[in-house]
Parts: structure tokens; sequence; C-alpha cells
């Protein structure tokens, strides 16, 4: 079954903009599900506070005027199925009044996969940014989900540029410092600003 089908079939299902009021029990239910493998405790924490968040429920709409809802990507699409959140997409601005755009937490649940969901939800993302005149659209993706690699691309999206995230088991013992040609060792309090100027550097505009 397509997503132009499912569309049609009743008025609460099918892609709509995302209202933290009534969506975000599920979008913390959807995050969990998709992202568990990759989140950290601060993504935990996170899900742990939009499950808390969400029993406010229309008490919600008060926080936009103060900016949580845009924090906490609250803009964006979901595709609600019989009620129920099955997918979603969010979006903001890389920073206030920018014409470039960010999209993340793109998700679809594991049994809704492979309709079309995925790419209704990005498009009518898309067509919601040109309305803000957006001029790009940035958006990280790992090169072994091949999948979302080839939406993109159908999309229209270009590879920018790619970076490599090294990780080390928890629990395993660091390796012994080795003799190398440059100096490696941890940054000092002081050395922020030139981190922060060499992330700018190597990074998009809005991913810095």
């Amino acid at each position: 079954m397509t997503a132009a089908s499912l569309l049609k079939q009743t008025a609460r299902s099918g892609v709509q903009p995302v209202d933290i009021s009534r969506h975000l029990g599920d979008l913390a239910h959807l995050m969990e599900v998709c992202f568990s493998a990759e989140m950290d405790a601060s993504g935990r924490a996170l899900v742990s506070e939009m499950r808390f968040l969400s029993h406010f429920g229309p008490l919600l709409s008060v926080l936009g005027p103060l900016g949580l809802d845009q924090q906490a990507w609250g803009l964006g699409h979901v595709w609600v199925e019989s009620g129920r959140v099955v997918g979603s997409v969010s979006t903001r601005r890389a920073a206030p009044r920018s014409t470039a755009w960010l999209i993340a937490n793109v998700a679809v649940l594991p049994e809704y996969r492979r309709r079309g969901i995925a790419l209704a939800m990005m498009q009518a993302s898309l067509d919601f940014i040109r309305r803000q005149r957006g001029r790009q659209v940035l958006l990280q993706v790992d090169d072994d989900h091949f999948g979302a690699t080839e939406l993109y691309r159908q999309l229209g999206f270009a590879r920018v540029t790619t970076q490599t995230a090294w990780v080390r088991p928890a629990g395993t013992a660091a390796p012994a410092h080795l003799p190398a040609p440059f100096d490696l060792r941890l940054r000092a309090p002081h050395e922020w600003a030139d981190q922060f100027a060499l992330a700018q550097t190597v990074r998009p505009a809005g991913l810095a």
C-alpha cells in the first residue's frame, strides 16, 4: 500500500504538521524505537523529558512563545495512522533569520516502512521550508543507511562533507600514549575558541 492511498483512507490518517500538544508522547516512543542503537545519555534524557511534558497536553501550546517548541524541534511533520504517530520529520532554522534550514529525526516505525511515508513527510517539510523562503536544507545520514541515502538523493540532496566518528566501547582501557609527530592531548579550557573555529571551518553552516 502506498502513502498516496493511505492518505485517502481517513481524515485522521496521513501527513500533518507536528503538534507537540498532541504528538509529543508518540514522538518520544518513535525516537526510542528508531534511534535506540545510537542514543546516548542525553538522548535518553530528552525522551524522558518528552514523555513527562506530554502529560500536559494542550497546556504545552503556551510554551510556543517561550521558544521551547523550536528548541525541541517542534516544527516538522508527522504521519498519523488511526490517531497514532508512526513517522516524523523534524526541522528548524540553522540560526535566527537564516535562509538555511536543518532536517533531523527522520523516522518511521519498522512495521510501517516501505510505504512511501518518509517520502511524503520529507516532501511536506521541504514545501514548508520553501514557503518560509529557505534557500538551503542540511541533514546528516549514516553512510550505511542505504535506504535513507537513496531517498535523499531522489529529493535532490547532494553530499557536502563526510564526518567520521570514532567510538571506544565503554569499559575498555584507554590505549597507551605512543610517540607521534603531533601533540595529542586533552583540550585545555582556554582553547575552546580555537576548537570552535575549527568546527566552523570543517562543518557546513548550521552543523557547527
